[in-house]
């Protein structure tokens, strides 16, 4: 009986030191901000969904992020344009077919019109699940670009996530507020064992326009590779010029 006994006892205590079982959703969104730190960097791919009365369109692109410092380049087609976009996290720098010269506003002043602009939306993602509650639902395990993933939904604090934010970031995530307006807002995350968010969605609906945006994360580490600020002539814009490049009505 007493070999038994030990038997189970040491069966028990090698689980609970090999953490046997499935990860804790909660603990996994817990795990976000330390392994965002560790990677750094990453490639990203966006896409913004948009429908209204029965009307779709999409803008879609591509770039690298540095998820710490907000640093990054984005590249995308709006309208049939394409469009360049660099950001040392304070400043955002845009280049257009029609125009040779990089367009040049703050962060701050662009707010929530900067929101599709690739960098800008990874890093409003990763402000939004540092407030993220213990509110946390599992939706199953999937695989992401041949990883496995925890896919879960999460509701974040926007207006905690704009008190915690620098102020630029801060601008940007008061635009995302209009989609939780009685609360939290809602977002999924696919999340591998290590807490690194492989995917991000949110989406909600604005004044009768519904909107979904996705992020991609991949090629954790990745090097920026292009010159911020960008070379050649700036000219300086309002931000509403910003706007009517990254807003597009379907």
């Amino acid at each position: 009986m007493r070999r038994t006994l030990l038997a189970l006892l040491l069966a028990v205590s090698a689980a609970a030191c090999s953490g046997g079982g499935d990860p804790d959703p909660a603990d996994l969104v817990g795990k976000v901000p330390d392994a965002i730190e560790e990677e750094r960097t990453a490639r990203l791919e966006m896409t913004v969904d948009f429908s209204m009365e029965g009307v779709e369109a999409n803008v879609t692109g591509e770039g690298v992020v540095d998820l710490v410092e907000g640093a990054g380049w984005f590249d995308t087609t709006v309208l049939g344009s394409e469009i360049q976009m660099r950001t040392d996290g304070e400043l955002i720098f845009v280049r257009t077919p029609r125009e040779p010269r990089w367009l040049a506003t703050s962060a701050e002043a662009a707010g929530s019109a900067s929101f599709g602009g690739g960098p800008v939306g990874a890093i409003a993602f990763v402000d939004l699940l540092r407030a993220a509650n213990d509110d946390v639902e599992e939706l199953g395990e999937e695989e992401v670009r041949g990883l496995e993933t925890t896919h879960v939904r999460v509701h974040t604090d926007v207006d905690q996530a704009i008190a915690d934010a620098p102020t630029a970031r801060a601008t940007v995530l008061e635009g995302l507020a209009p989609l939780a307006p009685d609360g939290p807002l809602p977002m999924e995350v696919w999340l591998t064992d290590d807490g690194v968010p492989l995917r991000l969605r949110v989406e909600g609906e604005v004044e009768g326009m519904s909107i979904r945006v996705t992020v991609d994360l991949s090629s954790f580490g990745a090097e920026l590779g292009v010159e911020i600020p960008p070379e050649g002539e700036i000219r300086d814009i309002e931000p509403d010029e910003l706007e009517s490049l990254f807003a597009p009505a379907p």
